[in-house]
């Protein structure tokens, strides 16, 4: 039985309601009735009412001339007998019928792989993604972002990060017109596991493009001797520039990538801001590695918070974490960044940080900086307190079996639980000179430089309780143990909240940062109340023992 005909779509007048993939300057496949794919362009013509498309020749179609319009399930073919790679997407094929004419169809055109992808990305979310009406055809929207949108305006949004190809086009026609050296128009690179260097002045470029031209030179001699063209590319062999669809570019609207070029100073001097320091608008977005991070963050650390204040960073792991670490974010937190990157695939403390900084509005929403660096205040944010965490480890409830890796383990019916408490405050590198005062009994470690590939750590100020024998059901300790840290701005600052303390339940004998532990808790020290507490307990992956918990008594000292 032959399957039924599809019932034919609306006639397309002359006001060219075609698709939405087909856009101005769109590359397409077409596919001929043998088959075969051929690459041409597809061209719009408003103006004229034509539909334009290139081969081996030019052609025209008339508007006035189609008689209808197919996408998708309704097109001359289907996808089995086409045979495209791109099979899961027949709503970007299509078929155009014409009245009359030398053609009775105009073959089927398809998008390539790339414009594919790019739609693909834009529907995939829906309406939640945050998209520009107002864009022109070039891809330019046309009115100025003065600021980006409140949180609550963004609220069930989604935002797309990318870089717009048409706002490098104009950038770089900009460019021309000024004379601007080309390092302050740069747009972000992808990330490698090579940092970004600083760009190279006026004259080291004029340099290079000597060198350059002078080895043109010698490739045209030495070439012309064997009889062969200069190899210098024409503008015709060169390879074409990126596309970007139209509709892609209406999704990037308050994350436009760029290029780092550095920060303008946090206090101009004489309070006029140079004209050569580099300038951001405002939905402009970078990217750092975690070694420039913190290099700025070192050299200037008020700068950063002050750019944060009114852009997105982020921050993204380094290449040579070939193990997948993470770094411990807080630290970049302390300086405004936004966006702080993470291998979600290694659950170490950088990911434990992570987790523990939005439990404290129950994995719900987004979490507000502190109102040091919303409002920056550079008298709390120069301003350094110092400070005692105060804590006694009362007990342990119902603490979990050690796993059982050895043989001799496993023969064992019932492991014995020898547990103990490390107790340890993990604190941003916010001075050069932290608060570790010679009488306290706790052990410190600096941080970690940032070219090491271990995980970079935050300032670590730590204490071990002793041990209690064959005793996981109720262990007592009742130890107390006094860490001191400092702090920017003190309690009304805010910045507590990106001071973190993490509790571990170590097992005798494997008590080492390499071993996996009994138990685990981490909390923002601003999120713990002062008083008695029962703190409820995971394992190393994050998932809570349902009855295991730390009772302890928590409290905060101020040095005076």
């Amino acid at each position: 039985m032959a399957d039924p005909q599809p019932s034919p779509l609306p006639a397309l007048d002359v006001s060219l309601s075609v698709p939405e993939q087909f856009k101005t300057g769109v590359v397409f496949t077409k596919i001929n009735s043998d088959r075969k794919q051929k690459q041409v362009k597809f061209r719009l013509d408003v103006d004229q009412g034509q539909i334009l498309w290139e081969s081996n020749k030019y052609g025209a179609v008339l508007v006035e001339t189609i008689k209808e319009f197919r996408t998708g399930s309704n097109a001359a073919y289907d996808l089995a007998q086409l045979g495209l790679p791109f099979s899961d997407l027949p709503r970007f094929i299509s078929t155009i019928y014409i009245r009359s004419g030398s053609y009775k169809t105009l073959n089927v055109l398809a998008p390539t792989p790339e414009i594919l992808r790019q739609w693909e990305k834009a529907e995939c979310f829906g309406n939640r993604l945050v998209h520009d009406e107002d864009l022109l055809q070039d891809g330019m929207p046309k009115k100025k972002i003065d600021a980006l949108p409140s949180v609550e305006s963004l609220k069930e949004k989604f935002l797309l990060k990318a870089k717009n190809l048409y706002v490098i086009d104009s950038a770089a026609t900009a460019l021309l017109a000024t004379n601007t050296p080309p390092a302050t128009i740069e747009v972000e690179e992808p990330s490698d596991t090579s940092d970004s260097e600083a760009e190279p002045t006026s004259k080291v470029a004029k340099v290079r493009g000597e060198i350059k031209s002078f080895g043109n030179k010698l490739r045209a001699t030495f070439g012309s001797k064997k009889g062969s063209r200069p190899t210098t590319p024409s503008n015709d062999q060169r390879p074409p520039k990126p596309k970007m669809s139209i509709k892609l570019a209406s999704l990037i609207v308050y994350t436009v990538g760029v290029k780092c070029r550095g920060l303008p100073p946090a206090t101009p001097i004489d309070g006029v801001q140079s004209e050569h320091a580099p300038h951001y608008e405002p939905e402009h977005i970078f990217s750092l590695s975690e070694n420039k991070a913190k290099r700025m963050i070192k050299d200037d650390m008020l700068s950063v918070i002050k750019h944060c204040q009114n852009h997105l960073v982020r921050v993204y792991p380094k290449g040579l974490r070939v193990n997948s670490t993470n770094y411990e974010p807080h630290e970049f937190w302390a300086a405004g960044a936004q966006v702080v990157a993470l291998n979600w695939q290694t659950t170490d403390f950088g990911y434990l940080i992570n987790q523990a900084m939005f439990q404290e509005n129950g994995r719900c929403g987004y979490i507000l900086k502190p109102p040091a660096l919303t409002d920056f205040n550079t008298k709390l944010l120069t301003q350094r307190t110092m400070h005692f965490f105060d804590v006694t480890i009362i007990s342990a409830q119902q603490l979990p079996t050690p796993k059982r890796s050895t043989k001799s383990e496993l023969l064992k019916k019932n492991p014995y639980v020898d547990p103990l408490v490390e107790v340890s405050l993990h604190v941003p590198d916010w001075s050069s000179t932290p608060f570790i005062p010679t009488e306290s009994q706790a052990a410190y470690s600096p941080s970690h430089k940032a070219t090491t590939t271990e995980p970079t750590s935050s300032r670590k100020v730590s204490f071990k309780t002793s041990i209690v024998k064959d005793n996981g059901f109720n262990p007592v300790w009742q130890e107390e143990i006094c860490l001191p840290f400092d702090c920017l701005g003190g309690r009304e600052s805010g910045m507590m909240d990106l001071v973190f303390v993490k509790f571990v339940v170590w097992q005798k004998g494997k008590d080492d940062d390499g071993d996996e532990p009994l138990a685990v808790y981490c909390a923002p020290l601003g999120c713990l109340n002062s008083g008695f507490r029962h703190l409820p307990l995971h394992d190393s992956q994050g998932s809570q023992h349902l009855f295991s918990t730390l009772f302890v008594e928590i409290g905060i000292r101020d040095v005076a």
